[in-house]
């Protein structure tokens, strides 16, 4: 799936009606790219139908809790590396 401009996260519009931007590579649900396909959301390329925000807040709150885990292990997250 090709995006031109920036693109703005399914989840967090989904789940709240608010826009963020992507935020690519280091978001939990990326997945990297290789020679069949360019890297992407997992999210996005599932394909899923957000008619209500239950799904979409599980999978938002799913997110934030993945990054705040990464951020706790990373010896670089606030030293400016």
């Amino acid at each position: 799936m090709s995006h031109s401009g920036p693109r703005n996260c399914t989840l967090r519009l989904a789940a709240r009606s608010q826009t963020e931007s992507c935020p690519g590579e280091t978001c939990p649900f990326w997945e990297q790219g290789g020679a069949a396909l360019p890297g992407g959301c997992v999210i996005d390329r599932l394909h899923v139908p957000f008619h209500t925000p239950g799904l979409a807040a599980l999978l938002l709150d799913t997110r934030e809790r993945l990054e705040q885990a990464r951020d706790a292990t990373d010896p670089g997250v606030g030293l400016g590396f």
